[in-house]
């Protein structure tokens, strides 16, 4: 379901590695997506997308 990655967080902060999960979860729920970009050495953006429902 979830993982904790061997990389080391870019703040030497502690990780659980639930955060992204949870996020892909909520998006879901919402009927969005969760992409990634990411280029070695550089680091990665995370990109969530929701529809917008206009009335």
């Amino acid at each position: 379901m979830f993982q904790k990655l061997s990389a080391q967080p870019t703040g030497n902060e502690s990780s659980t590695g639930v955060g992204l999960y949870t996020v892909k979860i909520i998006a879901e729920k919402l009927n969005g997506t969760v992409a990634l970009e990411s280029e070695k050495g550089a680091g990665s953006t995370f990109i969530c997308t929701f529809p917008v429902k206009f009335t």
